[in-house]
């Protein structure tokens, strides 16, 4: 599970995206964490390949306060019965780095150097669309921000549709892979692409 900082930009009203952590989750799904104060936090549970498969709606936690789900809001006919959960059986990890060290993950800083690097040999002036050399407005089209898991872009780098079942992509042909000349990518850049998208795809 990764847990997501609310912060507002600078330049609008809409909320930039920080990374505080991941942590894993317990056999029988349950988590514990200590997270900082009186922050608009999200979490996102992830799949195997460290997509999003779903967020949370905005949380946060006040001054030296500990809250729990056990499913409240879910139908009270599937709501699971109180037990002693195995995340609490251990000390909770603790995603609480100083302001300055949260990281964001943005287009020019994370991803415009892989872009540089890797895609404009084929995506750059001349070559074939979406064109890429400069800025993200070629790979708006193939992104969801927020939803890497459905973005065709990261269909692209996998060589897969990573839609789920209940996605409206689910059962859509992915496009085609990388070429193998063009060099691929290591798991550390497509892991930035990931991010950047599931963060909300930052300028």
């Amino acid at each position: 599970m990764r847990i997501v900082e609310g912060v507002p930009a600078a330049e609008s009203k809409a909320v930039a995206r920080r990374l505080l952590g991941s942590i894993p989750l317990a056999d029988d799904g349950s988590f514990q964490v200590q997270v900082p104060a009186n922050t608009p936090l999200q979490l996102q549970l992830l799949d195997q390949d460290g997509l999003a498969l779903r967020s949370s709606a905005w949380i946060w936690v006040r001054n030296h306060a500990a809250q729990g789900c056990v499913g409240c809001h879910e139908d009270p006919e599937r709501t699971p019965p109180n037990r002693f959960v195995k995340a609490l059986q251990s000390p909770a990890p603790v995603l609480n780095l100083p302001p300055e060290k949260r990281r964001t993950v943005t287009y020019l800083a994370d991803v415009k150097p892989i872009v540089e690097g890797k895609c404009l040999a084929c995506h750059g002036e001349g070559g074939r669309p979406p064109r890429l050399d400069g800025n993200p407005v070629g790979l708006d089209r193939y992104l969801i921000p927020g939803e890497a898991r459905r973005s065709r872009l990261l269909w692209h780098l996998l060589g897969r549709n990573t839609a789920r079942p209940y996605d409206p992509e689910a059962g859509a042909p992915a496009p085609a892979p990388m070429p193998a000349w063009t060099g691929v990518l290591s798991a550390d850049e497509v892991r930035a692409f990931i991010d950047w998208i599931d963060l909300g795809g930052q300028p």
